[in-house]
């Protein structure tokens, strides 16, 4: 996915809800350093092309496509579009940027962190996508552009999925399983190998604990946290 693809797509994350900006926002400030990450210490290298690893992957990614269903197909589908809506069905209908605009503008900010980073580290490796590699895999949606290694798509739904927890401890399980599913799609798809989504998940991990760091961002999950404890403890 190219930033501005991926700059689009968290764009609709936040705005789900409603057609204009957030009024009611959080700080602007970005929340983690300034840093450069080192990816390969954070997530390590994908398996070499052509090597025993690598062929077993695609023997993975293949058996997943034998297994789809047209009903994994439009899930797939759905989660490349408003992530929300998903984390909706495991934390309820009242997850919008309408009922909760403190809570949204801390997901704008964390997005703004994490997109361009997503996209620093798939330019370490450049890895190329499955169905590049075999010629046997037929991706089941439209094709993304940008690099395969780690998927972005996992990547956010893991740390939106962790963000969430925080506020929501009791369904901290139900979303990360969630977000794995997001993520497997990926694979079910013909999107990405199985260890673009182990990466996804370090990488997320990474972020989250460097937000849980910031003095900034733990003053803005606290009043989000407050928001939703308000808002859904409402009838």
């Amino acid at each position: 996915m190219k930033h501005g693809a991926l700059k689009t797509w968290l764009g609709t994350l936040i705005m789900v809800g409603s057609l204009t900006p957030l009024q009611a926002a959080a700080t602007e400030a970005f929340y983690l350093p300034s840093e450069p990450d080192d990816f390969r210490a954070i997530v390590g290298d994908p398996p070499t092309n052509a090597s025993a690893e690598a062929r077993r992957e695609i023997d993975i990614v293949l058996r997943e496509q034998s297994r789809r269903t047209a009903a994994d197909v439009a899930r797939i589908q759905a989660e490349a579009g408003p992530m929300v809506v998903a984390f909706a069905e495991v934390v309820g209908p009242k997850l919008t940027a309408r009922q909760l605009p403190l809570t949204f503008a801390l997901i704008r900010n964390v997005g703004k962190d994490i997109g361009e980073r997503i996209e620093d580290a798939k330019r370490v490796w450049n890895r190329s996508r499955p169905w590049e590699d075999d010629p046997r895999i037929k991706p089941s949606i439209a094709l993304p552009t940008g690099t395969s290694y780690p998927a972005a798509l996992a990547v956010s739904a893991r740390v939106y999925a962790l963000v969430l927890g925080e506020l929501f401890p009791e369904k901290r399980s139900a979303l990360l399983a969630r977000s794995w599913l997001i993520g497997w799609g990926r694979v079910m798809a013909g999107l990405h190998y199985p260890s673009d989504i182990a990466g996804s998940l370090k990488l997320g991990d990474y972020y989250v604990q460097q937000l849980l760091a910031s003095a900034a961002f733990r003053d803005d999950l606290a009043k989000a946290r407050a928001e939703c404890q308000r808002v859904f403890a409402q009838p």
